[in-house]
């Protein structure tokens, strides 16, 4: 297991980036690593999941990296000139707060009732004390935890299977599951409705890129086999933001493993 928990640190940093010791910047979600670890049957239930179009996989990965090392990678570059780490940081945190409804959605389909009132709490905070969701003040002042939710999540915990692993073009890893989850998702993002939002799409997109582009970059100039890496990285990810759910939301509270539901 402890090549799991390297590489559930090492996504942790990817998702989070490098640079969390400001005061104001996006707060880290905690994981209890113990409890992902007791859960190892779970891991390794996803960690193997079929590959069964490895071919098909292999070559969008190869298109992703091309794209990402010659077309992301410049604009990522100019973009963080242009703005500093201090304002894309801004950016990710309103962010976050636009894809409010989609995690609400997906709380209640889930039946976490606690973990939606807090959703709305969050919602609620940021917007007015966070001025629009730029700062997490629901977090920083009120331990309300951000958390990860969607369809593909949704999907899980009503028992539907992952299906095979799959590489989509420019979204990267993911699964059949997943991937008919981030259709969903896009029906629950207000940004879809929103007339002439595409730029908007496009700006959001590349700041978290910009973010994480570093932490990338290391991983993929390291790995032996950057394919397998991502994989195995996206796996693990997985269950770690399941195992978040998990939690009731507030910092310091306990964590339920039964992965049903909300704590009580």
């Amino acid at each position: 297991m402890s090549n799991l928990r390297i590489i559930s640190l090492c996504i942790l940093l990817v998702v989070s980036g490098a640079n969390v010791s400001t005061a104001d910047a996006p707060p880290e979600v905690k994981t209890d690593f113990s409890a992902v670890e007791n859960q190892s049957s779970d891991i390794l239930m996803y960690y193997e999941a079929p590959d069964s179009i490895e071919g098909f996989n292999r070559v969008i990965h190869s298109f992703n990296t091309y794209l990402m090392g010659y077309v992301i990678r410049p604009f990522s570059r100019f973009y963080s000139c242009l703005i500093p780490d201090y304002g894309r940081r801004r950016i990710a945190l309103l962010a976050d707060n636009l894809d409010m409804p989609g995690r609400l959605i997906n709380c209640m389909l889930q039946g976490r009732w606690r973990r939606s009132g807090i959703e709305l709490s969050r919602f609620g905070i940021n917007t007015t004390i966070g001025v629009a969701g730029l700062w997490d003040v629901a977090d920083s002042q009120f331990d309300m935890l951000p958390q990860v939710n969607g369809f593909g999540m949704t999907f899980e915990h009503w028992g539907i299977g992952s299906g095979c692993y799959l590489v989509i073009p420019i979204e990267a890893s993911s699964t059949v599951r997943d991937g008919v989850g981030l259709i969903f998702d896009l029906a629950t993002d207000p940004l879809t409705y929103l007339p002439f939002s595409s730029p908007l799409i496009v700006l959001l997109k590349l700041n978290d890129v910009t973010n994480v582009l570093d932490e990338y970059t290391v991983i993929q100039e390291s790995s032996v086999d950057s394919y397998e890496t991502f994989k195995g990285l996206y796996f693990v990810k997985r269950i770690v933001s399941m195992q978040d759910l998990n939690t009731n939301g507030i910092r310091g509270e306990s964590i339920d493993t039964s992965r049903n539901g909300d704590v009580k």
